[in-house]
């Protein structure tokens, strides 16, 4: 999923929701970020591009595809060899002690969203937890409350005070998405 908002935001502004000590700025370039990728295929003009470290794969391979397609800016795990990356490139780069985080924390800022406002309930165990959601979900959609409810059937916002048959669904692949992917359907919804 990628996802666009009205304004753009400059960089530095992103990057001031993060910790002090967590981040540098190895570029002095001033940008405005568009939208948020976690994937170089699906870069979109004006990007900010998270180069995340997987267990598989290292987003830093991706960097030069991710600026081809149009990225204004990179955030990189900041550890030695990604600083020579970092200043050889023709894009501002954020290093970051933990890209994960950034992802979360920038995406909430971005998408302007504050989750601590949602009220969230976590289930586990075998078998039933689908059952437990919507029966939740349903519940508070009872009292007139709104709801986003994320599972393995995708993810759903019910909005308050409407029927339960007038609702946004995105099918996310996963039963947890991603941090913009969630901050950008909480925003919309």
């Amino acid at each position: 999923m990628h996802a666009k908002v009205d304004t753009p935001v400059a960089l530095e502004q992103l990057l001031n929701v993060l910790p002090t000590s967590s981040w540098e700025l190895v570029s002095d370039a001033e940008c405005l970020i568009k939208g948020l990728s976690l994937d170089s295929r699906k870069v979109l003009e004006g990007d900010l591009f998270f180069a995340v470290l997987g267990s598989s794969l290292d987003g830093s391979k991706f960097v030069a595809d991710a600026i081809a397609k149009g990225a204004a800016a990179i955030v990189l795990l900041r550890k030695e060899e990604n600083f020579s990356l970092a200043s050889n490139v023709s894009v501002p780069c954020a290093l970051v002690d933990d890209v994960s985080l950034a992802i979360s924390l920038i995406s909430k800022h971005f998408y302007k969203h504050s989750s601590d406002e949602l009220k969230s309930y976590a289930i586990t165990g075998t078998n039933g937890k689908t059952s437990v959601n919507w029966i939740i979900s349903h519940l508070h959609s009872l009292i007139g409350e709104g709801v986003i409810q994320v599972g393995t059937l995708g993810m759903f916002s019910f909005p308050p005070g409407r029927p339960r048959s007038e609702f946004t669904k995105l099918d996310i692949g996963l039963t947890t998405p991603d941090s913009i992917t969630f901050s950008k359907f909480v925003a919309d919804s």
